[in-house]
């Protein structure tokens, strides 16, 4: 080949090597056009950083947790995850989409949040300075915001129930009866002696209702009311029987003194105690006989008087306890009176005097009285005030000391009207509860016995008769 040849073929491999070249940068350029057309059509569309897409809608700022918001739910900055934003298109790989025309470039339409989704405040609510708009309720990471709640009315309180197992009125499926007891009655004088201000003088001043008028809305409301006539009540001028014991007394009073009782409110009486003998045999009858034919309820030593409403039978067995033998004399009555009656009272007459703890024996013997199937134990003689025990469930009240009562000018000045209240079943006359309580009263309500008990309505002096019946105190003054 000539040295012309050869060069010419050279000349053309380097024309076209300059040829090639210019074509590859012009493709160069082209592209690097295209990329940055592409980035710029991007970076009006999406925004955030590492690779997460960042709302930029007019939504408020709080659709995206703030960095202290992220610190406290324990690590990272949080953001509202593309994929479960709707509204935005997917741009988290550009370089695999073709770059979009300019006019295609969308625009996140805003009527996607309602206009009033600002929620609304009860009127009661304190205001915010600053209501938001709550997040989209497909963005799960956003804070949440307050939710509207429905108003509705404020239900009213439900009233407490009586700690009493009284009877709803209307119901009829089950029924009541309230007994009340009292302490010693005894209306009369020693030996029926005139004296001032005795009891005597006063029986024949005032009216029979003037005695009990202070207690006599208590005694009407219940279905029975028991006290411990502790006197002879005759017309008769009748000798003492003679005594052992010294010092002795012997009480009796007129016959009308039982419309003391009778008239305001009380409907049975025990006469199961130790002057009832005052005036021997005569006496007793006299008392007997007066008690039947005001229409009282009665019951002597080692008796029992009954008492029955719609069926259900309550016994009331009255004794003496002087000793741990009357105790088991009484266990006897019990136990036969369980055969007969549904509910069984023990009203006992016994005990060392004037004294507010009652003795040992006394407390075993009420005890196997209890275990015989005793219901209630209701206790006198002692003139003064014993606490209740609760024995296997069942009160023993060992003493309920005087109410009215003419033996003395000054007594203690503290007694009690003990309540229980049986609820029974209509339909098989069974008993569902029992409830007792204690309502404190003084025996005389003057500078010396007036012979006019009264409930207590001082809240201090009231208390510490409830605390002392209860074991709480040792004294009810």
């Amino acid at each position: 080949m000539s040295f012309s040849k050869r060069a010419l073929q050279n000349k053309e491999r380097k024309t076209g090597d300059r040829t090639g070249a210019a074509a590859a940068f012009a493709l160069a350029a082209v592209l690097c056009v295209l990329v940055a057309f592409f980035a710029a059509g991007c970076a009006e569309k999406s925004g955030g950083e590492n690779g997460r897409t960042a709302i930029t809608t007019d939504m408020p700022s709080e659709a995206v947790k703030s960095p202290s918001e992220a610190t406290e739910t324990g690590g990272g900055i949080e953001y509202t995850p593309a994929s479960e934003t709707p509204e935005l298109t997917p741009s988290e790989t550009p370089t695999a989409t073709p770059a979009p025309e300019p006019t295609e470039t969308p625009t996140p339409v805003p009527t996607e949040l309602p206009p009033t989704a600002t929620p609304t405040l009860e009127p009661t609510q304190e205001p915010t300075a600053e209501p938001t708009l709550p997040p989209p309720t497909s963005t799960a990471t956003a804070t949440p915001a307050p939710t509207e709640v429905p108003r509705t009315p404020t239900p009213e309180r439900p009233v407490a129930p009586d700690p009493t197992p009284y009877v709803t009125p209307g119901d009829d499926s089950t029924f009541d009866i309230v007994i009340s007891m009292v302490g010693d009655c005894m209306l009369a004088s020693y030996k029926n002696e005139d004296a001032e201000n005795g009891f005597k003088e006063h029986a024949n001043r005032e009216d029979p209702k003037y005695f009990l008028e202070k207690v006599a809305h208590i005694f009407k409301s219940d279905d029975l009311t028991i006290a411990n006539l502790e006197c002879v009540l005759t017309d008769k001028d009748l000798p003492p029987i003679e005594k052992k014991s010294n010092p002795a007394y012997w009480y009796y009073g007129k016959t009308d003194n039982v419309r003391i009782l009778t008239e305001q409110g009380v409907e049975a009486v025990s006469l199961a105690n130790n002057h009832m003998d005052d005036y021997g045999i005569e006496g007793r009858i006299d008392t007997i006989e007066t008690v039947k034919n005001a229409g009282l309820l009665y019951a002597g030593w080692e008796e029992t008087f009954y008492y029955e409403k719609n069926g259900f039978k309550i016994a009331v067995i009255c004794a003496n306890l002087y000793s741990r033998s009357d105790g088991n004399e009484i266990v006897n009555l019990v136990k036969e009176q369980s055969k007969v009656s549904d509910f069984q009272i023990v009203f006992f007459h016994g005990g060392k005097m004037k004294i507010h703890d009652p003795e040992e024996w006394k407390m075993e013997a009420a005890h196997k009285i209890v275990d015989a199937g005793a219901d209630l134990i209701v206790g006198c003689h002692p003139h003064m005030l014993q606490p209740r025990e609760i024995y296997k469930g069942v009160d023993i009240v060992y003493s309920l000391g005087n109410f009215c009562y003419g033996g003395s000018r000054r007594p203690e000045n503290r007694t009690v009207i003990y309540q229980e209240t049986l609820t029974v079943n209509v339909a098989d006359g069974k008993l569902v509860s029992t409830f007792s309580e204690f309502i404190p009263c003084y025996v005389y309500t003057a500078g010396v016995n007036n012979f006019q008990p009264a409930p207590i309505t001082d809240p201090a002096e009231k208390q510490r008769v409830l605390d002392f019946m209860n074991w709480k105190s040792i004294d009810p003054l």
